[in-house]
């Protein structure tokens, strides 16, 4: 089953075209990344998942709902977490998140707000006013809001952006928990670092979906440089990054004993990323 099934959207904003003919399907319990530049149609594409905006052309359907039509119903099943915390910083981190709750006619708010906010590390500061949190504490306070009512998709917009290594891992390890647990997460990021953790990640470029595959499969797609050195001094060559190419390369030189060592270079996925963009934009002058 599929969690969002999107066939040739498309939206115009007078001239500008800010998604073309995107088709993609993302399934249930997948953790999938949402990447590219300023201007790509992430926000767009956003908007006509939740029924924000009316799509030009084209279908949406999300956890089996069509997003115009059934806006409201649909939204009780998705949390949203924005980039900046959309936090009442008078009000503490309890009383945040119950007002939530009580937004989403959630029972026992009082209780899902103190569980979630301690599962969060966050059970020392449940009265402390949020002005009076740090920017990570606000970030998890921001999750806990967008949790409150259970939802089945989760959207999370730069969720780590300006985290430490350290939260950021915990959050990321919380992330999965929920993708294992049913829960269905879009991840709007420019942290390739980031994007190398989801299931799969889709590419956007001028409102186009430009790669859609598993960030492994997206790696696999760049090349890897080899670099030799043995009696005859230092050379190398360039093949595909995938290990069948690696491995056939290494297997014309025999492994013989003229090479002392072997030194491969692989494109990670911002290089691979960046080389799609680039030949795109190439194609277009």
């Amino acid at each position: 089953m599929n969690a969002i099934s999107v066939q040739n959207l498309s939206k115009d904003y007078g001239p500008v075209h800010a998604l073309q003919d995107v088709s993609l399907d993302i399934p249930v319990g997948h953790i999938t990344g949402l990447v590219g530049p300023n201007g790509a149609g992430k926000t767009t594409f956003i908007k006509a998942l939740v029924g924000a905006l009316r799509p030009t052309g084209g279908s949406v359907r999300v956890l089996g709902m069509d997003p115009i039509k059934q806006r409201w119903a649909l939204r009780k099943k998705i949390g949203y977490m924005p980039q900046e915390p959309a936090l009442y910083t008078d009000l503490s981190a309890r009383e945040n998140v119950v007002f939530y709750a009580r937004v989403h006619r959630s029972t026992e708010v009082r209780k899902r707000a103190d569980t979630l906010l301690n599962e969060l590390d966050l059970g020392d500061r449940l009265g402390s006013s949020v002005h009076t949190l740090s920017g990570g504490m606000q970030k998890r306070v921001s999750l806990a809001c967008a949790l409150v009512h259970n939802p089945e998709l989760l959207i999370l917009d730069e969720p780590t952006a300006a985290l430490d290594p350290l939260l950021k891992r915990h959050l990321w390890s919380w992330f999965k928990q929920l993708a294992q647990a049913g829960k269905t997460l879009l991840v709007s990021t420019h942290l390739i670092d980031e994007a190398m953790l989801c299931d799969s990640v889709i590419l956007l470029r001028h409102g186009r979906v430009m790669a859609y595959d598993t960030p492994r499969s997206l790696v696999a797609s760049g090349t890897a440089t080899l670099r030799y050195r043995g009696q005859r001094g230092e050379w190398s060559e360039t093949v595909p990054a995938d290990g069948a190419a690696v491995a056939a390369a290494l297997q014309h030189h025999g492994l013989s004993n003229d090479i002392a060592s072997v030194e491969i270079e692989a494109e990670n996925l911002e290089d691979v990323m960046v080389a799609k963009l680039e030949k795109q934009g190439k194609a277009k002058l």
